[in-house]
């Protein structure tokens, strides 16, 4: 299998959802902290039916940077997993040599995030997941996503911390083995990707990205639930809930297509 040594061009892969002008300021941070020499650069952020400024926005953006920025915009909000496999799809597609996908609700380091990059070019590898530290989330999130974790490790053999984790990088030919069609619908399609990685055999590694201790911002994006209230918390047990029936259901049958 070809490695990332001998990919040539990146797509950067930001979802948004209401983020307004935080969504904007971070792909600006983005793009200046993100590079390697000889490297072709592009982003690709799209827009899950905003119903904010996002896209308006995003637009002047794209219009005052010198950076290559695709918009796209779906016509109904169908959810992060989906908005993300839309831009998998879109690489793939387009013939990039890797992918790399960063949530964007501001929240990871843009320089962890070009660390990351930079990392699993020079190392040759197919994938590389970003592992979270110092992440400033309410304790039930970090229990969900431990109970995740320990789903997969104990089905699938899968040794990775923060298998859900938005901050990735592909190669084309590890993501070009998966029928992403077929992941279309699922709650937590990064985290059924993060076991392929342990399924196919590739070169894999995780990578550490610092978090901006910036959780307390009002954010209109949060669909999964702060786990800063009692709705929110019962939103993400509900969640937590679908995702296990998910992983335990569904991955395995997923896994051998």
């Amino acid at each position: 299998m070809n490695t990332l040594n001998n990919a040539k061009k990146l797509l950067v892969i930001v979802p948004l959802y209401n983020e307004s002008i935080r969504g904007t300021n971070y792909i600006r941070e983005l793009s200046r902290n993100i590079f390697l020499d000889g490297l072709e650069i592009d982003y690709l952020v799209i827009d899950d039916a905003s119903s904010d400024d996002t896209y308006s926005l995003l637009n002047e953006l794209k219009e005052s940077t010198e950076q290559n920025i695709i918009i796209l915009k779906n016509k109904e909000n169908i959810g992060h997993g989906n908005t993300v496999l839309k831009g998998y799809k879109y690489s793939l597609d387009k013939g990039y040599d890797f992918i790399a996908q960063v949530d964007g609700d501001n929240n990871v380091e843009p320089d962890s995030v070009n660390k990351l990059i930079n990392y699993a070019i020079r190392e040759g590898l197919d994938f590389v997941l970003g592992k979270r530290i110092s992440r400033p989330d309410p304790f039930i999130r970090k229990m969900i996503t431990l109970i995740l974790d320990l789903n997969l490790r104990f089905r699938f053999k899968v040794q990775f911390r923060d298998t859900n984790a938005g901050i990735r990088i592909f190669s084309y030919e590890f993501l070009d083995q998966i029928n992403l069609d077929k992941l279309f619908g699922l709650n937590i399609p990064n985290a059924l990707l993060t076991s392929f990685a342990f399924y196919l055999d590739i070169k894999k590694s995780s990578y550490p990205v610092v978090m901006r201790n910036n959780i307390n911002e009002q954010r209109k994006g949060e669909q999964w639930g702060s786990g800063k209230n009692f709705k929110s918390k019962l939103k993400l047990l509900k969640g937590g809930v679908a995702c296990f029936y998910e992983v335990n259901k569904k991955f395995s049958t997923l896994l051998r297509k």
